[in-house]
């Protein structure tokens, strides 16, 4: 495998491993950061939804504060007056607050006048909890309460049957001011208003309109909000399948068991009606603190997930650019630093395989740069080495061919003199064992003794000659060597120690 294909899939390896890992931290950053930005959106959308649950109870507080100061209504209270007289002008008073329910009650709690029909009174209201507070303090009450069906008959038979139509059950939940009346520093009486929560709309559809300004996300409201009787809705703005308020549907038993059970709120993706919502639910208590109902504010979850989407598919987008592009960047850094190295590589080979003239053109101002130059002079040391062994080769094959001639000359002549000095060495020596054998006459011992040493040299000579000549035959290629055991004492030490 390469340099450059393992460089690049190493690389890629590392960059995939980092975009896996990017991308899930990526996935579950944002999933928090969306997620738990919605969810404390949803906490500040149920503060707003309180000031307005509680400004509608400001006002009517406000109104009754200023009624209680009515001088025809505290002399009627104070000093025995006869209260239908104020009937009129108080159920006028009851229908421009748009309030279900306006009472007078004396000071120990009995119902003195009521402005609906049918008018009852005489009957005491010591036990409810507005009523009892503002007994107890002398100071005004305010809140949420709940009306079983005695107390709504007794309000007003047509209340049973509009709680009896939005949810199916004869209980009510009030949203009520109980002011005391003082004259002299002492109480003489108690004014109670309070709307029905049942079936009504006001206060959710405020809830909307001012915190989600009733904004439509693919066919659904963005924003939705709802009172529930401990889990039954009363009041929303939630539409069923029919597209109708869904009043009558329930709370899931999870969110129930925490707000209405444990008495804490609840803030989670909750099912409403179908539909996913990011929500939180706040639980709600009458004066005397006892868990009557919830209330429930909640933000389209399809609008975060679509958000969600984009952001990741963004967030990502974005990382898978720039690590393509620095992939890019590194496999083309890589790749200029490969490259070089391949061609050193390759100049290597045709530098082993004999080319001593390649070179590698690479101009860089790196240490690969300063391998190249440091290669290039390497190649041309050993041209120049070669070239150089070269001349001497031809200088050694010429001096060779020279001293071949001188050798070939000088055993030519060698056996030329050898082959003229064999002939007269012949009759020089066949002249001397003539004289000294005495066929030319008889020697003295002088004489012969002389003769014998005559012919010692020339048969040395003789061999000599006949030694020479066999060397020039034998450089000619006209004599073969044959090989033979011999005794070298008796062939050679022994002549040459009688020499």
């Amino acid at each position: 495998m390469k340099l450059q294909t393992k460089f690049t899939l190493a690389i890629l390896a590392i960059f995939t491993v980092v975009a896996v890992v990017m991308a899930a931290l990526t996935v579950y950053e944002v999933n928090t950061l969306v997620i738990g930005l919605a969810e404390n959106r949803v906490k500040i959308y149920m503060r707003a939804a309180w000031e307005i649950m509680d400004a509608k109870i400001t006002r009517t507080r406000a109104a009754l504060e200023i009624l209680a100061q009515d001088r025809p209504v505290v002399d009627v209270l104070a000093y025995g007056g006869v209260p239908d007289r104020l009937r009129p002008f108080l159920e006028s008073v009851r229908r421009d607050q748009k309030m279900d329910i306006l009472n007078v009650l004396s000071p120990d709690g009995k119902v003195m006048l009521r402005t609906r029909a049918p008018y009852n009174s005489g009957d005491s209201l010591a036990s409810d909890p507005l009523v009892r507070q503002v007994l107890a303090t002398k100071q005004p009450a305010a809140g949420y309460i709940v009306m079983d069906q005695d107390r709504l008959d007794v309000e007003g038979s047509e209340l049973v049957e509009r709680t009896l139509a939005v949810g199916g059950e004869a209980r009510g939940m009030l949203a009520g001011v109980a002011v005391p009346v003082i004259e002299d520093g002492k109480l003489v009486g108690i004014i109670e208003m309070g709307g029905l929560i049942n079936g009504a709309t006001e206060k959710v559809d405020a809830i909307r309109d001012a915190v989600f300004a009733n904004e439509i996300y693919n066919g659904k409201p963005v924003g939705t909000a709802t009172i529930f009787l401990d889990d039954l809705r009363i009041s929303t703005n939630v539409l069923d399948q029919q597209g109708r308020r869904a009043v009558g549907t329930r709370a899931s038993k999870e969110v129930a068991d925490t707000v209405l059970g444990q008495g804490v709120p609840w803030t989670g993706s909750a099912q409403v009606v179908g539909t996913p919502y990011l929500a939180q639910y706040d639980p709600i208590r009458d004066p005397d603190g006892k868990l009557i109902g919830m209330l429930y504010v909640g933000e389209l979850e399809q609008k975060y997930v679509d958000l969600l989407r984009r952001t990741l598919f963004l967030n990502l987008g974005v990382i898978l650019a720039g690590m393509t592009l620095a992939f890019l960047l590194i496999y083309f850094l890589v790749r200029g630093i490969v490259r070089p190295i391949h061609a050193l590589s390759e100049a290597t080979h045709q530098l082993a395989a004999g080319e001593l003239s390649h070179r590698v053109d690479i101009q860089r101002s790196d240490e690969i740069g300063d391998l190249a130059q440091d290669f290039d002079r390497m190649g041309e040391r050993l041209q120049v080495q070669r070239d150089e062994l070269e001349r001497d080769k031809q200088q050694l094959t010429t001096l060779s061919e020279q001293l071949q001639t001188t050798n070939r000359n000088y055993i030519e002549m060698l056996g030329f003199v050898t082959h003229e000095l064999k002939n007269p060495l012949t009759s020089a020596i066949m002249g001397l064992y003539t004289v000294k054998d005495g066929y030319l006459g008889e020697l003295n011992a002088g004489q012969k003794k002389s003769l014998e040493s005559v012919a010692k040299s020339l048969d040395y000579f003789q061999d000599m000659v006949r030694n020479y000549l066999d060397l020039s035959r034998l450089e000619q290629g006209q004599l073969i060597a044959k090989k033979r055991r011999i005794d070298l004492q008796a062939a050679v030490v022994e002549p040459a120690l009688d020499r």
